[in-house]
Formats: structure tokens, sequence, C-alpha cells
């Protein structure tokens, strides 16, 4: 709440529990478990959070990365490059350079003093003449790295100064739009210069210590050239540049650190820089990813007019793990799509498919499920990647979170009508279809496919590599003996956020069964249950509010002799006169006594009087 504790009344609270403090840390006398069973604790493990650490989501250290007659590259026998050309993507970013007729190296560069994972991709094509193409990762005399691509799709020939200090070498060239083919070379160590050169020859031999070659050129033989980065993370997507390089940070998605380790998030869609906005303390039901390959687009079924690039760029859990799908074909105008299909689910059922996707020059994603009914029109959700909104038939049971860095998470909950599922994944140039000629370039991330049965919303991302995996629900309580609250009178108020209209509970203070209790806050249907209480089996109180919208909540529920009073959100205070006490020893957080009806969502704060407050602080203290 804002200014929340300037709003107690008089009477402080015997216990007050703030979870999105940004302490992230427990209470001494709260009990929290979860009982995590994950293949080993020395690898990540499946169950994420969003903290509040920071990692480079993507970058391009070259300034002016399509623009070679820039003075931001250094130039040696070469003459002003050919502009306006066709680049992969259908513009005129290309650029054709040209070996002129001194005896000596013809190249490009800019210095670049730097370390890391580095990736450096150019994308080019034959121009006039024979020609191709050398990357070169260069740090000293002897200390080198070398490709030379033949830009007609053969294997890049590789050659390494005789003092190379460089690490996990590796070069792939492979086919993109409008007849380039993106060449791309990686090594982990130093660099001072990333030099593009021209070489006739179709070996590396005759290289200086430079990792140069000295040739006289005729002056009409040459390539064209677009689209140059440099990344010291490994990620080979393009991020253009003109005077300023290109550098995003986002929040991670991390996986805990030990069993049962409790997880406090943080809003993922900030700035880059800044920590986020603290959510709370995060308590989920269990839920299983039926999805066994969720980060491993490229082990999936063979796409349709699609290429897979695997571990292309940096996700949102901040490795090098994320798919970059591309339409592949520029001339067949069918549908382009990826699809994963397993047995999992029965007609009827309903599911939460989740994923998190960025554009790579696609807008919109066009998803269902085939096996659902009239799966082409019914059920279809399109996601726009630049805007965050929504269209198609199904857009109403969607969401979009936004990540950060141009990530989303999408979110579609649908029905099945036939047994197991079959996820599509469309790309369409409208927003609308998906029948259009795409351009060999232009294509979307992928990552963290998630697939959740029998549920109504999306829970937080579990990985799987080759299986099915389940997450434990979460537990949170506090014994009542160590907080000085005696029982009788007394109220309790929560501040905590819905991730999806569940049986979710926000707190029941009990005698640790489900006979004798004060429940406040239950989210069902249309409906929060703002307090519900039992005496020995029986209904004392039952006082609801017609909903419309889930999210943050703030309720709050007071108790004397055939006296309750509850509100939710600053509202109207709802009374009952039919009370007397139960014997009150558990408090419980996010769940009933038994562990049912898991919140599915984040608990902010909780305070518990041992008096009765008045309506006007109950609404005091719920009020934004």
């Amino acid at each position: 709440m804002s200014d929340y504790s300037s709003n107690f009344p008089q009477q402080r609270p015997k216990l007050n529990l703030v979870f999105n403090s940004g302490s992230d840390k427990l209470d001494s006398r709260i009990s929290f478990s979860r009982a995590d069973t994950p293949p080993t604790y020395a690898a990540p493990s499946a169950v994420h959070y969003w903290s509040n650490e920071k990692h480079l989501s993507s970058e391009n250290l070259l300034t002016y990365s399509t623009a070679f007659a820039n003075a931001a590259w250094t130039t040696n026998n070469m003459p002003a490059p050919t502009t306006g050309q066709t680049d992969p993507s259908g513009g005129t970013g290309g650029c054709i350079l040209i070996a002129d007729t001194t005896n000596g190296s013809h190249n490009k560069f800019q210095p670049q003093v730097v370390s890391g994972d580095l990736c450096f991709t150019v994308h080019a094509k034959p121009a006039a003449g024979t020609m191709r193409m050398m990357l070169n990762l260069y740090n000293a005399t002897n200390d080198w790295e070398v490709f030379l691509f033949d830009l007609v799709g053969g294997t890049p020939v590789a050659a390494s100064g005789t003092s190379s200090t460089f690490t996990n070498v590796s070069a792939t060239q492979t086919a993109s739009g409008n007849g380039y083919y993106k060449c791309t070379i990686k090594a982990t160590g130093s660099i001072t210069n990333a030099l593009l050169a021209l070489n006739p020859n179709a070996t590396t031999s005759g290289l200086d210590s430079y990792g140069g070659i000295s040739f006289a050129g005729d002056g009409t033989a040459g390539i064209t050239v677009a689209f140059a980065s440099l990344s010291t993370v490994g990620s080979s997507d393009y991020n253009a540049t003109t005077s300023q390089i290109h550098r995003e940070y986002s929040s991670t998605l991390k996986s805990v650190a030990t069993s049962g380790q409790p997880r406090f998030e943080y809003d993922p869609a900030a700035d880059g820089q800044s920590v986020g906005t603290a959510l709370g303390l995060l308590v989920e039901s269990q839920s299983t990813n039926y999805n066994t390959k969720s980060e491993d687009i490229a082990g999936w079924s063979t796409p349709s007019n699609m290429t897979v690039s695997a571990s292309a760029m940096v996700a949102p859990n901040g490795t090098l793990t994320a798919d970059v799908l591309t339409v592949s074909d520029d001339t067949v105008a069918s549908g382009h799509f990826a699809y994963r299909a397993s047995s999992d689910g029965t007609s009827g059922q309903t599911v939460a498919a989740s994923f998190f996707a960025k554009t790579a020059g696609v807008n919109h994603i066009y998803f269902y499920d085939a096996n659902t009914a009239n799966a082409g029109a019914d059920s279809v959700s399109i996601f726009d990647l630049n805007n965050g909104t929504i269209g198609g038939t199904n857009a109403p049971n969607c969401k979009m979170i936004d990540c950060g860095n141009g990530w989303w998470r999408c979110v579609s909950v649908y029905t099945l009508t036939g047994a197991g599922t079959s996820l599509r994944f469309y790309t369409t140039d409208n927003g609308s279809t998906t029948t259009y000629i795409g351009n060999g370039f232009d294509g979307f991330g992928l990552w963290g496919v998630q697939v959740e049965i029998g549920v109504s919303s999306e829970s937080s991302y579990i990985s799987t590599s080759g299986s099915t995996v389940s997450r434990a629900a979460d537990s949170c309580s506090v014994d009542l003996s160590a907080t000085n609250y005696s029982g009788g009178e007394g109220s309790l108020v929560v501040d905590l956020s819905v991730n999806g209209r569940t049986s979710g509970i926000g707190a029941v203070i009990s005698d640790g069964s489900t006979e004798n209790y004060y429940q406040v806050g239950q989210f069902a249907s249309s409906l929060t249950y703002i307090l519900y209480s039992e005496l020995n089996n029986s209904v004392q109180a039952n006082i609801t509010q017609a909903e419309t919208s889930i999210g943050s909540k703030k309720l709050a529920a007071s108790w004397d002799t055939n006296d309750i009073s509850a509100c939710l959100d600053g509202g109207a205070v709802t009374t009952d006169t039919s009370n007397a006490f139960p014997l009150l020893t558990d408090l419980d957080i996010g769940s009933n006594p038994t562990g049912a009806a898991v919140l599915n969502g984040h608990i902010k704060r909780l305070s518990l009087f041992n008096v009765a407050l008045s309506d006007v602080e109950l609404q005091s203290l719920t009020s934004s």
C-alpha cells in the first residue's frame, strides 16, 4: 500500500509482515516450504522467479552497422562503397565493397578493445568477379582468429595466429534474405579490432602475422555487405546502430538456488537499469510443464517454410539459449510456422499455453492449438510484439507480460476439443493473415514454451529438457504463539495480487483445521470472498463482492462478539452480526490449513491486530 504504515490505527499490529520492501528475507516467525525435486542443484533448477538482478540482454558494439561508407569504419585499399543496395530485409542498406589495384590488404574495421564470448556477424553475398570475405577477431600480432566465407554456402575455412589465445572458436554461414549469407565467427577471448577483409582465394594460405592477406585487386571484383554486429555475449541477432552502440539490459528470470527457496519477485518491465518494483512473495500451487523441450525450439519437429537458428539470442534468464525463427522462403506464400505436438491433455480440458517471444523483424505471432474447435478461427490469438497488444478471436483469454528489452511472455488460455495439444506458431506480416511471401531475413525469438493442463491461468516458468517437469506448491504459515496474539477479537489486513481467477486464498487464521477459521480473500468465478468464517464447520459469515478484474487487491476484516466487518479496496464496509470466537492458533498465508486453494499470486503485506478495527480504519488500510 502507498504509505501503508501511516494508515495504522493507534493500536499497533501484533504481526506486521512486509514482503515487498526489497529485503528478500522472511520474518523468522514464518515457516516456508516447497518440496523441490529438480535433477540437481549443481545445475539451474526448473523453478524460476523474476529477480532484482540484471543481465546484458542485447548488444552491438559496432556503430553505423550498415553504413560502411561512414568514417567509423577504417578503410584500407577500397574505394568508397556503392551504397543503396538491397539488403537482406529488402531495404536499401547494402553496400558494395571492391578491392582496388593496390597490392596490400583490403579491409574495413572498427577498433574494439573488448573481451568475452565474442560474436562478429556480417551479412554478405557476391557482387562482381571472384571475391570472398574474411572475418577477423584480432588481438595482437599472431594472436587472432580468421574465417574465410565463400558466400555461396560452403563451409567456412578457419585460420589461427601462431600465438592465438582464443577458445571456443567456431563459424557459420547460413542463407539469409535476398541472396545474402549470414556469416558469423565466434570465439572467447580479447580483441582490439574486428575486421572485415576481402580475399580472392579459396583458402587461407598466405595470411600474414596480422591475419590479413595482400593482393592487388582489379578495381571491379567485390562483395555486397550489410548488417554488421559485434557482441560480447555470443548473440548473433541483429540490432541496428548509427552513431551510438546498442546495449540493453533486462531483468533476470532466475532459478532458485536451494530447495524450497522463497521467491521474492520484481516487476521485469523495468528500464533495464533500475531494480524494478518489488512485487512481494510469490505463492503458487503445484503445476506441470507438459512441453518437454521448453527451450530447445531447434529440437522440435521441422518447421514449415522457416529456419531455426539455435542459441542466437539472449533469453530472459540471461543465457544464450533463445532460438530465432526466420521466414526462410521468399517465394512461397503458404504458412510459415513452427509447431509442437504432444499426447498430453484430453477433450474438455483447459490449457494455459505460455511462451516468451521477441521480434527479430516479425512483429506478430499468430498462435493457436490445432486440437481445438475451429482452430483456424475461434481459438486464434495474435500477439503484437511491438506494442504488446492482442488480436484474434481468443484475445479475451490472453495476455502479454512485458519482460523488458522487447521480450514478452505471451499467454493463451483455451479448451481442448481433441486429444493432446498441438501448438502452432505462425508469422504474419499484417497481424491477420498467415499467407504472405517473406523476405528470408525477418523472424522472432522464441524461448520458454510452457503447456499447463487443467488450469485457467499461467504460473511461473518451469524449464524442461526432455521430459515433463512439475513444481511443487508453496506453503507459508505462522504459529500465532510467536505473535502474542491471544485470540478473541482481532483484525487481519492483506495486500496481495492475483495472477489468475482461481480458488486461491489470501490468508486464513484458524485452529489448524478447516472447521474453525476466518478466511480473508478468496478469488473464484466472478466473486471475491472478502471474509468467510466457520465455527465447528458451520458458516458464521460469508461476505462477497462482485469482481470483474483481477490483479492487486487490498482486503481487511475484523471480528468481535456478534460483530464482523470486511472491506475490499477502500470500498463500503459490509457487516454481519453473528460471530462467536473459534480457537485461533495458526496463520496460513496464500492457502488454507491443508495447503489447498493456493493463491497463485504475490503477498505484499499482511498485518494482524488483536483488536477489532473500526469501519473507518478498515477503509483507510485498504485505500490506495
